[in-house]
């Protein structure tokens, strides 16, 4: 996906993480939310500047 950011035109570089419902709930602005878990921690994610 093209992205734009100030003037900046860049590639989007997204990575797909397989989640998991959790037993925690989160209430933000009076909406409650499930929240979600990684199935597999462990992935490190090269960062790029």
């Amino acid at each position: 996906m093209r992205l734009n950011y100030r003037g900046v035109s860049y590639q989007s570089n997204s990575q797909l993480i397989q989640t998991t419902e959790s037993d925690i709930y989160a209430n933000f602005r009076g909406l409650v939310y499930q929240i979600r878990r990684p199935i597999n921690p462990s992935i490190s994610l090269e960062l790029t500047h």
